[in-house]
């Protein structure tokens, strides 16, 4: 009886995440990027995308040009919400980031740092913490 209970709530979980992934899933135009404080050069941000599938991150610059393709992990059960990405093509490949996430309706905030001992406990960018914010719209269809 408590094997089926502890499998039933391993299950969950499962489903619990890939439900995370699933809502994480579809286009995503960077409106805003902040590093180490610092908002990023508009031109180069804005109009830029994340195309998340069920494992993967594929993000393209403004003119529609492959720059990362990222594996990713994400689990919505602990506040804040994390998640862990790894660079599979692209510049710096095999490279990880920590990080955390905000899903509202269609905005999608992803604060993370380079530095996996270093995971963000929230949503912002400030001097010196060299995190990466990063405030996404879903495209529309």
């Amino acid at each position: 009886m408590i094997a089926r209970l502890l499998t039933a709530l391993a299950l969950l979980g499962l489903v619990s995440r890939a439900a995370a992934q699933d809502d994480l899933k579809g286009t995503w135009v960077i409106q805003k990027a902040v590093q180490s404080g610092k908002t990023l050069d508009d031109a180069k941000a804005r109009g830029a995308k994340l195309v998340i599938t069920a494992d993967r991150m594929t993000a393209y610059d403004p003119d529609n040009k492959e720059l990362y393709v990222m594996g990713y992990k994400a689990n919505p059960s602990v506040t804040p919400k994390t998640i862990d990405m790894r660079i599979l093509k692209g510049k710096d490949l095999d490279r990880t980031a920590s990080g955390i996430y905000a899903l509202e309706g269609d905005t999608l905030k992803l604060a993370y740092s380079l530095d996996e001992s270093k995971r963000p406990k929230e949503l912002s960018s400030k001097e010196g913490d060299e995190v990466m914010l990063i405030e996404m719209k879903r495209a529309k269809d």
